[in-house]
């Protein structure tokens, strides 16, 4: 088989590209002349992606999905009509990609909340994850509470949903799912899934990230991946410095401190937070003692 590597330019009007967009069979073609279209400020060629709307072949449809950032400025009304109706699509990944745009381009539309409402009961995945992802734009309170009942699924996609959804608004109540989660998940869903618990951690008061230290320590003692295995050793210095930023406040709010009982009250918390810090260095040395990765070790 013969094949010659070159760069191609094409220099064509605006209305070639709608032909080619109209009239070429080959996917190719029709994703090129998208990829050109969706830049211009032509009427006409927004008329054109928005007719690929009703094209029989899902694929074509989610290209002009992601196409309608100056179609809907000319012609919203038509667009949301559109998006509302492929919201309802067969396919499950127009549906999805229906619902993302309708709600990034018509936040306010009556029907939205009604067609999330159905997304989350979609026997898709996909469609359930983009619905909840949204419903967490507009209502965080109800989406945490969706995505506390979905704490059970076995998708990967929608546990990284609810990952997020706590990341920003979870509480301590949330912290089991991580627990939970992170220990039955390998590999490089671990490794996002360890993103989102850092930021979830954030959030947390000091006295509640304990149980990240089995956590942390698992992933440094037992992952094979050596950059996984540095989430974890990274984890718990990251630990053992919000604990010393706690101390050093607790300090200072000591020595303006003149009440006895307060006094008292704030050197029981310092303490605590020296035996945490005492309790991550014993797990962090543990795991350094034993660490065979070269590459691991060369950053520890």
């Amino acid at each position: 088989e013969k094949i010659i590597l070159s760069k191609k330019k094409d220099i064509k009007s605006n209305e070639q590209w709608i032909f080619q967009l109209k009239h070429c069979d080959g996917y190719l073609d029709k994703k090129e002349a998208f990829n050109k279209l969706k830049q211009v400020k032509d009427t006409n060629a927004s008329k054109a992606i928005i007719e690929m709307l009703d094209f029989h072949y899902y694929d074509i449809k989610n290209l002009a999905l992601m196409s309608l950032n100056n179609s809907v400025k000319d012609y919203p009304t038509i667009v949301e009509a559109k998006l509302i109706k492929l919201s309802k699509d067969k396919k499950s990944s127009v549906r999805s990609n229906a619902i993302k745009y309708l709600a990034k381009y018509f936040p306010e539309n009556s029907a939205l909340n009604s067609i999330i409402e159905t997304g989350l009961k979609d026997k898709s995945y996909k469609v359930m994850g983009t619905s909840l992802k949204q419903l967490a734009k507009s209502n965080p309170e109800k989406a945490m509470e969706i995505a506390k009942s979905l704490e059970n699924e076995k998708s990967q996609s929608i546990k990284n949903l609810i990952a997020g959804i706590y990341a920003k608004n979870g509480t301590k109540e949330n912290h089991d799912f991580f627990k939970t989660t992170l220990f039955e998940t390998s590999g490089y869903g671990k490794y996002g899934l360890l993103n989102y618990y850092k930021m979830y951690l954030r959030n947390l008061d000091e006295k509640d990230i304990s149980g990240s230290h089995k956590i942390y320590e698992d992933v440094a003692k037992n992952e094979s991946t050596w950059w996984i295995k540095m989430v974890g050793y990274n984890g718990l210095k990251d630990i053992k410095s919000k604990y010393s930023t706690r101390i050093n406040q607790l300090e200072t709010k000591l020595t303006t401190t003149k009440d006895v009982m307060k006094k008292s009250s704030i050197e029981r918390d310092i303490n605590y937070f020296r035996t945490e810090i005492n309790k991550v260095n014993a797990i962090y040395n543990s795991a350094k003692k034993a660490e065979k990765d070269a590459r691991v070790l060369e950053y520890l």
